[in-house]
């Protein structure tokens, strides 16, 4: 992954910045096979994130057959939503880029993408890279969590942040141990590694973060990488929240 900034770079969010406006592009490199991932970035404007503002780089005549990038979103028991195809060529005085069905008949670069919201990217090759462009968001980022199942979702800074620092509201005593599970995919879909919300204080102890699930391993510096995804589920009968950190003040 590259992020590029007008005039400074970001690496992590251990710092903060006194811009309000600082702008830039990021480059998230997809896997052969899927990838989750989300936009790191939102439109200088009006702060919106659209489905065209993510381009497709490394596309091109290499073989490759139409219709090989896809772009997924997911149901909360991890069912295809809507798919999303990606199309760059001109024939006959005609142009389709962005993203569209797979006849290629309607476009769907304007569908409106919320920040945090993951995507479950599918890619040819390895050699294929997500890249959008905007200002980094300058406040923090709330994402609403599935109650009873689960949601994709994705660092929507154009910054690594530690596990610790992205925080889980709405959690209480009500809850069982080891309810809210974030989970990293391979590329076939599969859980990778696995984090546990834990927020808990007994005999002077204290556990406060993300840990495994004997709670004797702390993953609170653990990174997430811009654009990087997290398959997060919640409780039965849950209002929560994941929030992410700007790194501007």
């Amino acid at each position: 992954m590259r992020a590029v900034f007008l005039f400074l770079y970001i690496a992590t969010v251990g710092f903060s910045l006194e811009s309000a406006n600082v702008v830039g592009y990021d480059t998230k490199a997809l896997q052969g096979g899927f990838t989750a991932a989300g936009a790191s970035f939102v439109n200088v404007s009006d702060g919106s994130i659209k489905l065209g503002d993510l381009k497709v780089t490394g596309y091109g005549d290499e073989g490759y057959a139409d219709n090989m990038i896809i772009v997924q979103t997911l149901t909360s028991n991890g069912k295809t939503k809507d798919k999303y195809y990606w199309a760059d060529y001109s024939e006959d005085g005609e142009t389709w880029f962005g993203w569209y069905n797979s006849d290629w008949d309607t476009c769907y670069n304007e569908v409106p993408l919320a920040p945090g919201e993951g995507l479950w990217i599918q890619s040819p090759s390895s050699e294929i890279s997500i890249q959008n462009a905007g200002s980094v968001p300058n406040e923090d980022l709330p994402v609403n969590l599935v109650a009873g199942g689960f949601k994709l979702i994705a660092n929507p800074m154009p910054a690594s942040i530690d596990l610790g620092l992205i925080s889980v509201s709405g959690y209480g005593e009500e809850y069982a141990d080891n309810m809210i599970v974030a989970q990293t995919l391979t590329t076939n879909g599969k859980a990778d590694a696995k984090y546990y919300w834990v927020d808990y204080s007994e005999e002077g102890e204290t556990w406060y973060g993300w840990y495994n699930t004997e709670w004797d391993v702390d993953y609170n510096t653990e990174p997430l990488a811009a654009g990087a995804g997290l398959w997060v589920q919640a409780p039965e009968g849950s209002v929560l929240t994941i929030t992410f950190p700007s790194p501007i003040n």
